[in-house]
């Protein structure tokens, strides 16, 4: 299946849905949302009924649940989706220029971020949107090699290939994003659009259930152990809103790429390692 299945994640948040709230029509009739059964109610009848299906597998955390996706997918043939945190706001950006502005869910400029993405998912292994911080001065459509927070785009059979899952209980997302550097395939991050988290890193409900800050060192620690030389663990600034949890995680990301073209011995980080500029 070459169209792009979106997969939004959410649990204990049944009437604040920000994504499906800010997202053209025809993408969230390709959303399966995967959330407990007893949240199912009240988020169909958030949304009208326009969600494509509804999944509720037996897990307890984000990163179980980005497993099952994986595996169901490969199972169901499906080769693209997106994988969408469930407390999200976009912004467009006119071409050239580093205005931004938030759009109605109906802008055409909105439907060809979704757009974009599932093209670009022919070519590239992984990706997502930029994030809005720190996008102030980007005029350019894509950017390569870069990290991606949020919402997530694989190719599913290039993930089961190289990657190993469910590995870490926090932070799984920056996890695969290494796994597929380190095996040769770079990102591609659209800029032509940008995402946030409005209501904050540990918003009530989904992953604030259970992050504190003994298991963000220990997970952190693990990701560090799992990609040597590539993370390495930060201390949170004094004085920082995050300096209670304690650190925070840096990864190489030009170098974990470096080492995975060298491994693949390809001069390009795409899917057939040839130029594809998007």
């Amino acid at each position: 299946m070459n169209d792009l299945r979106i997969f939004l994640t959410t649990r204990d948040r049944p009437q604040d849905q920000l994504t499906l709230l800010h997202m053209p029509t025809q993408w969230v009739q390709r959303t399966t949302v995967v959330c407990p059964r007893e949240d199912r109610r009240d988020i169909n009848e958030y949304c009208c009924g326009t969600v494509a299906d509804f999944a509720h597998p037996k897990v307890d955390n984000l990163a179980q649940k980005r497993e099952w996706i994986f595996r169901y997918c490969a199972k169901q043939g499906i080769e693209k989706i997106l994988m969408l945190d469930d407390d999200l706001e976009f912004r467009c950006r006119y071409p050239h220029s580093t205005r931004v502005y938030k759009p109605e869910a109906t802008d055409l400029r909105l439907h060809r971020m979704f757009k974009k993405l599932e093209e670009m998912l022919d070519h590239y292994a992984h990706g997502g949107v930029a994030m809005q911080f720190m996008q102030q001065s980007n005029t350019e459509e894509w950017k390569y090699g870069g990290r991606y927070l949020h919402l997530l785009a694989y190719h599913v059979p290039t993930v089961m290939e190289n990657c190993k899952l469910g590995r870490v209980t926090l932070s799984s997302d920056y996890d695969y994003a290494l796994q597929l550097m380190e095996a040769g395939y770079t990102s591609a991050v659209y800029c032509r659009a940008t995402e946030s988290d409005p209501n904050g890193f540990n918003a009530p409900g989904g992953v604030s259930r259970y992050r504190n800050a003994k298991l963000i060192r220990q997970q952190a620690e693990l990701l560090a152990k799992l990609h040597p030389g590539i993370v390495k663990l930060m201390p949170y600034k004094a004085g920082s809103k995050y300096e209670h949890l304690g650190v925070r995680t840096q990864a190489s990301w030009k170098k974990a790429l470096a080492m995975g073209l060298e491994y693949r011995d390809v001069p390009h980080g795409t899917l057939d390692g040839k130029v594809h500029l998007l």
